[in-house]
């Protein structure tokens, strides 16, 4: 059984605990691909270009389309209570990341640099599987350096980081509706769904799973596309043409432990 730790206040989990939280604030970007596997990280600066009616100027006719993906970067620290994750290659100021971040053996809250300027989207004590959980994103500046530091307590044995970076996203609010599952009872199924608030809008899944190991790997959901996998953690996306609620995504784990969890956000793409 996990305990879940929210604003102080402590839920135990059997096998399963949702809950929806609002939106968050700020900007970003990158590629929505085709259904399949492309986690290595690699740079994707393409995609489609912005409507254009074919007369000088954009069309403001239809959307813009959903953000684009750029690229992955992963991490892998042990034993250390300060943990790094290179800032994915190819991104440029204005760029949004999102941060998924697994620290094995520490019961407190992980926190990103205070100068980095990281949003917290979701910090999960599951201190019943004596591991923590964080979520947050950023909006690159021009003074971002080569790589991100977030810091845990217990100098944790087993940790895993996953950034991943989009272009496009609405640089006033860029995230969108956000949700958390909890999953308990050695379960290798992560399930969740969300319902997103404006068309164009891409669907980012990130579970975390207390077993540790980059031997492990994560089998995407139907419909998903993997950008990152780290062992302990995953990332996957899709793009909703229309507002609305997503089918329910379950991603699998090779190597399940006692608990763990899974967060959707929705990265909202700039207005036209």
């Amino acid at each position: 059984m996990c305990a879940l730790a929210v604003a102080a206040a402590f839920v135990d989990v059997g096998c399963s605990l949702s809950f929806d939280v609002g939106p968050a604030v700020a900007d970003g970007g990158g590629d929505s691909a085709s259904q399949g596997d492309d986690s290595g990280g690699g740079t994707d600066t393409g995609g489609t270009p912005l409507n254009d009616a074919g007369d000088g100027g954009p069309d403001t006719s239809t959307p813009l389309g959903p953000p684009r993906y750029v690229s992955a970067s992963v991490a892998s620290p042990s034993g250390t209570h300060d943990m790094t994750v290179a800032r994915p290659p190819g991104t440029q100021p204005g760029d949004l990341l999102l941060v998924s971040v697994y620290a094995n053996n520490d019961t407190n809250t992980i926190t990103p640099d205070p100068a980095a300027g990281w949003t917290v989207i979701a910090n999960l004590p599951t201190s019943t599987c004596e591991s923590n959980a964080l979520w947050a994103y950023h909006i690159i500046g021009a003074s971002d350096g080569s790589s991100y530091l977030f810091t845990g307590h217990d100098a944790p044995d087993q940790e895993a980081l996953a950034i991943v970076a989009y272009r496009g996203a609405d640089p006033a609010k860029p995230i969108g509706p956000t949700k958390m599952v909890t999953v308990g009872g050695n379960s290798a199924s992560y399930t969740i769904s969300l319902t997103t608030d404006v068309a164009n809008e891409l669907v980012v899944m990130m579970p975390v799973n207390d077993q540790g190991g980059s031997s492990a790997n994560w089998t995407p959901p139907s419909g998903m596309l993997k950008r990152a996998d780290n062992g302990s953690l995953a990332a996957f996306e899709e793009t909703l043409a229309t507002a609305g609620p997503t089918a329910s995504r379950t991603a699998t784990t090779s190597a399940a432990d006692h608990c763990g969890a899974v967060e959707m956000v929705g990265v909202r793409p700039a207005p036209r």
